[in-house]
């Protein structure tokens, strides 16, 4: 909840232009001497110390107390609210912000900062509120620290230096979030603590000692709710062939002259096309040294992988007047004509393929 309440916070401050850096959840780290900086924890035992310098505007969230979680009271919400929880998150954010930012460089420069992140966060968002599945979320403004000096002593308690430039405006806003919701939607650990005790047993890994640790009625009103599902209708191709029975399995065989024919291809079954064999016959009279434009009709249409010519010489296939090599095709209303040496007698050409 914390860290989806700071990202949605930073994203109103990014819409500001202030910053070049928007820190997140910032505490205050106190070394062995007893000097503390502000210092963002990274993992593995990392932090980052915040650095004003090294960016052209800074700010940071930190608690400045601890989170309280509460039911709400009955009388101030509506009806059916006792499973509500009212949490309270205190944020101290702090900023600094470059003066050549501001739209005017004055004595009241602090002061429109303030009203503007007021006005910022005071905008009613449902965003956040569907991102924290809440009931509510209030975002109030506490209180303001316009005084650098201050602000710097409490961030960077015992360092006995002020280091905040006067060419930024540097100070603090306190912020109290309000978040009213359903004790169902309140977050858990990582995600990884269940809070229904049901959902944390073993039901994958170790399925059989789990169940066995149900009473038989138990066992058998889980097994008739899961499995009490209705009959199946199977259809092909939009024809209903047969009722398969609930969690039975239906085996339909797919034959082509008696024998399994086709695949599944992921959304569809296919069956192959059947290759017929194509033979076409040319007669050659001796003396003849061309075969005039033959039209393809449907009877002659398909692939032509085998040529024997029929012992002539220079045999040329053109198929709409260009010239081909097997294997090629013949379609409806394509044009065959060939042209070779004259025979020296009688002959075939034959042409060979499927369709």
């Amino acid at each position: 909840m914390l860290k989806s309440l700071i990202t949605y916070l930073n994203l109103k401050l990014d819409l500001l232009n202030y910053f070049d850096l928007t820190r997140c959840l910032v505490e205050l780290k106190e070394d062995s001497e007893g000097t503390k900086q502000p210092v963002e924890y990274v993992s593995n035992g990392d932090y980052d110390v915040i650095n004003w310098d090294e960016f052209d505007g800074v700010s940071y969230w930190r608690l400045r107390d601890e989170i309280t979680s509460d039911r709400t009271e009955e009388r101030k919400y509506k009806a059916g609210s006792r499973n509500n929880i009212e949490t309270t998150v205190p944020l101290k954010l702090v900023f600094a912000v470059p003066r050549t930012k501001l739209t005017e460089d004055d004595a009241y420069s602090f002061d429109r900062i303030r009203q503007t992140m007021v006005k910022q966060f005071a905008i009613d968002d449902d965003v956040i509120k569907t991102t924290l599945q809440a009931e509510s979320v209030r975002i109030n403004v506490v209180t303001a620290n316009s005084d650098a000096k201050d602000v710097w002593e409490d961030e960077t308690g015992g360092t006995g230096t002020f280091e905040p430039k006067y060419e930024t405006v540097f100070g603090s806003i306190d912020v109290d979030v309000v978040i009213i919701s359903k004790h169902s939607c309140l977050p858990t650990e990582c995600d990884d603590v269940e809070s229904d005790i049901i959902r944390a047993f073993d039901w994958c890994g170790n399925t059989a000692v789990t169940v066995g640790r149900l009473t038989e009625a138990q066992q058998t009103c889980i097994s008739d709710f899961i499995c009490s599902c209705a009959d199946g209708t199977v259809e092909l191709n939009g024809t209903e062939v047969t009722i398969v029975a609930s969690g039975a399995t239906v085996d339909i065989p797919v034959t082509q002259d008696g024998s399994p024919v086709g695949s599944w291809d992921g959304s569809a079954f296919i069956i192959p096309i059947c290759a017929t064999d194509l033979n076409l016959y040319f007669k050659v009279t001796s003396g003849d040294d061309t075969i005039s434009a033959i039209t393809i009709d449907a009877n002659s249409a398909g692939t032509i992988d085998t040529v024997d010519d029929g012992s002539l010489t220079n045999l040329v296939i053109e198929v709409n007047s260009t010239p081909v090599t097997v294997p090629f095709t013949l379609a409806v209303s394509d044009t065959l004509e060939m042209s070779f040496d004259a025979a020296g007698s009688d002959t075939t050409i034959e042409l060979s393929g499927t369709y």
